[in-house]
């Protein structure tokens, strides 16, 4: 699996080849850091995984870039 936060152009076209490729799984890009936010984005990475385990749509993607796959 390929875990991915950056591309080069953001958002990444519709019809770019990662998308939708089996084993890999593209993340908005966080682009910050300190330490009083990292328990902080911890937690809302963590939520998100969990969301898309149980089927829902992610909090952090637009809707339109969001391509749902059935199995994890």
């Amino acid at each position: 699996m390929a875990c991915l936060d950056v591309l080069e152009t953001e958002p990444p076209e519709p019809n770019h080849p990662l998308i939708g490729l089996e084993g890999a799984l593209l993340t908005p890009h966080a682009a910050y850091y300190s330490e009083e936010s990292l328990s902080s984005l911890q937690r809302m990475a963590a939520q998100e995984v969990v969301r898309v385990i149980q089927g829902e749509h992610p909090l952090s993607v637009n809707a339109k870039w969001w391509v749902k796959h059935d199995a994890i």
